[in-house]
């Protein structure tokens, strides 16, 4: 069995379209965030224990009636859950029944952007009465970003598509149902364009005007607000990408020129704030739509080749006698199969050659020139972070030590040590997962790292089910975007990668990248609706 099987346009997925699917919830989809939303809001609160106090109101009890609210909101979603529950409370002799209710006071209590406006407001009374810190910042933010999210789910995302129903039938054998069929909005270039121009004009703005921190200058001062717009410019980027790959298929590889074309405008200006970090997430997600495009491996192949031999151009320069070797055979097996997969072979060989070639000549001026002290030091150290223990290693050897000292079942939630005395600075944001370590064990990672595993299966699945070729580049751009990242800042976090400030999707703490990642949650929302002819929710 093929675990990532080569997509398949949504046109052949009607097995899927004509299961008799009632409206649900979709539990994993939703389910998954929430609750790593309202764990990572307790962990939050234990980084923050010695700012706000040794003793903050936030208790042990306060942590298991949040759980138990996550659980009945599972619970009442959920037939089966709920079934099961009410079992098990006969079992241990606790005589409960379900209220009976008028319809449209059910229908109400079970329409989640009114149950995640209610949960925000009580989040803001909390904050109104002073028992606020950035544990309930964030719950505050993932509220509203699932409202949002809500209620984006209850956009047509098929009229973004630059296809016209004639093009898309033109390119089939017979008609199908026009609900099917990706009837893109004559306003849709329109609107493209402008997400386009409005991503540009901000990222410009950061440049401009923006507020500097750490090194870096990345957000806009709005009020009391500070906003990362290359965080948004991840999940627009992806739109705009998902609607070029639509109405202009990759058969050539000089289309390969539109969706690069698209990005390399928010991918330069993030770049240069420096973002090196979310930069890399722009390749990730335009590489993984091209591959889910259908576009052949070896031109994939082809486009990752300069990174292995950026490496080994390195290695050849500090003084590996055999990196040459290995850089040369590189070099001549990638033109071997830009000679056989490439139109023009021999011309295509030579370039692929030479591209490679200057790579790898020019890989020790860019290593010096192009990059940061501190750039530098993150790609370099987390092999051996000893070498620097009070600098450039000291994120990592104590992030590794805060993971390893949870041991098995972790310390519990708000009792871990390292934690709380914050030997790792900004733990809350891009280390969060060492707190995760510490305070619930190998238990809590496993448990964390299988949700999300879960969670992009799920979205795999919406993806290949998409009725429209769109829907379906989208989905996968979103599942790229959040899985890269995950991916990243676990490693980044148990010394496995470099250190390049990628926040954990959901659980770090950021206002901008929560919301981005709630939105992307709304957006896929809305494509599992239409694939499974069911309203947004029930």
């Amino acid at each position: 069995m093929d675990l990532f099987p080569r997509r398949r346009s949504s046109r052949f997925s009607s097995r899927y379209q004509e299961r008799g699917a009632e409206p649900r919830f979709d539990l994993v989809l939703w389910g998954v965030p929430v609750v790593l939303i309202g764990v990572s809001g307790l962990l939050i609160a234990s980084t923050q224990r010695q700012v706000a106090g040794d003793s903050p109101w936030l208790s042990q009890g306060s942590a298991v009636a949040a759980l138990l609210a996550a659980l009945l909101l599972v619970i009442s979603r959920t037939t089966l859950l709920q079934t099961v529950a009410l079992t098990v409370c006969r079992w241990i002799g606790l005589q409960l029944q379900t209220p009976r209710l008028p319809g449209r006071l059910v229908g109400l209590l079970k329409f989640p952007p009114l149950f995640f406006a209610g949960v925000g407001g009580a989040l803001i009374l909390c904050k109104l009465t002073s028992m606020g810190g950035l544990w309930l910042d964030h719950w505050l933010t993932g509220s509203v970003g699932l409202v949002l999210a809500a209620y984006l789910s209850r956009l047509p995302l098929q009229r973004l598509s630059l296809r016209r129903s004639e093009q898309w039938q033109a390119g089939t054998q017979g008609p199908l149902p026009q609900e099917n069929r990706p009837m893109g909005d004559a306003w849709a270039p329109v609107i493209l364009l402008a997400l386009l121009l409005a991503t540009i004009a901000m990222l410009l703005a950061v440049n401009l005007f923006g507020t500097e921190a750490l090194g870096a200058q990345r957000w806009l001062a709005l009020g009391p607000f500070q906003v990362q717009p290359s965080e948004f410019a991840k999940l627009s980027t992806t739109i705009l990408v998902a609607a070029v790959l639509d109405r202009f298929p990759i058969e050539h590889p000089v289309d390969l020129l539109r969706p690069f074309g698209v990005v390399l405008a928010p991918w330069a200006l993030v770049l240069i704030q420096p973002d090196l970090g979310t930069s890399l997430v722009f390749g990730a997600v335009v590489l993984w739509m091209l591959y889910w495009s259908t576009m052949p491996w070896q031109w994939l192949l082809l486009l990752l080749s300069p990174l292995p031999t950026a490496l080994l151009g390195a290695l050849h320069h500090r003084g590996d006698p055999g990196a040459l070797v290995v850089q040369v055979v590189w070099i001549a097996a990638m033109g071997i199969v830009a000679w056989r997969h490439l139109p023009w072979r021999w011309i295509s060989a030579g370039l692929t050659a030479a591209a490679l070639t200057a790579t790898s000549l020019g890989t020790p001026w860019l290593w010096e020139h192009g990059l940061k002290d501190y750039q530098r030091d993150r790609l370099t150290l987390f092999l051996n972070p000893s070498i620097d223990p009070l600098g450039g290693g000291y994120h990592i050897i104590q992030s590794t030590i805060g993971i390893g000292s949870g041991g098995f079942s972790g310390a519990g939630l708000l009792q871990g040590q390292l934690t709380r005395l914050q030997f790792i600075p900004e733990q809350h944001t891009d280390f969060i997962f060492s707190a995760l370590g510490e305070e619930l064990g190998f238990v809590g990672c496993f448990l964390v790292v299988s949700g999300f595993c879960a969670w992009a299966w799920r979205l795999l699945k919406i993806a290949t089910a998409a009725k429209t070729d769109f829907e379906s580049f989208l989905v996968i751009g979103i599942l790229a975007m959040v899985m890269f990242q995950v991916v990243v800042n676990v490693f980044m976090t148990t010394g496995l990668g470099p250190v390049t400030g990628i926040p954990l999707p959901f659980m770090s703490y950021g206002r901008s990248a929560l919301l981005m990642n709630c939105l992307g949650i709304g957006l896929v929302a809305a494509v599992e609706r239409r694939c499974r002819q069911t309203r947004p929710f029930s």
